[in-house]
């Protein structure tokens, strides 16, 4: 099956509600191009004792800058954009015990283009023998997205609870 690999805060919310509830759906909207991709699956959580080698692999080709964020304070507390954040950690930093690996088994791809009338919606389905069904869907409707909060990138997380599955929205552009 096909993954994907992110990073993420052991310490924030969402890895306590993934550890009860592994069905995720990441939703992006690329707002010039005017797309929307979701994609669902699996969520498994890695510690490092789990698979370090993959993890310090993810660490090691994060840039400095973006290592950096793993030394801000606890996710949810006050953050003071003006404290004594360190603006990079170089490459021979210490992989922070907070950081896990976050391994999305794909149970499905999902692309919405509201552009042509009727919208086109692509599904990307995997079958079990690993290769990937690819269907192409007219749909007239269009898919609700939740309002941007002006921010880049915006991102916005809700549960639905009829499918037991959260979803996180990225808006990009």
């Amino acid at each position: 099956a096909a993954t994907l690999d992110l990073l993420t805060d052991a310490r924030s919310e969402k890895c306590l509600e993934m550890e009860r509830t592994p069905e995720v759906e990441l939703c992006w909207l690329f707002r010039q191009a005017r797309e929307q991709f979701r994609l669902r699956g699996t969520a498994q959580l890695i510690a490092p004792t789990g698979d370090p080698v993959a993890l310090h692999q993810h660490w090691n080709r994060l840039p400095p800058s973006g290592r950096s964020v793993w030394a801000w304070p606890h996710p949810g507390d006050p953050f003071d954009p003006e404290g004594s954040w360190p603006q990079e950690l170089f490459d021979d930093s210490e992989m922070p015990e907070h950081l896990r690996l976050l391994r999305i088994s794909l149970h499905l791809v999902e692309q919405l283009d509201p552009r042509p009338q009727p919208h086109v919606r692509r599904l990307w389905d995997p079958s079990p023998d690993g290769q990937s069904n690819d269907f192409i869907l007219e749909s007239p409707e269009r898919a609700s997205a939740t309002p941007s909060t002006g921010r880049q990138p915006a991102i916005s997380v809700a549960f639905d609870e009829r499918k037991k599955r959260r979803s996180l929205w990225f808006w990009i552009g």
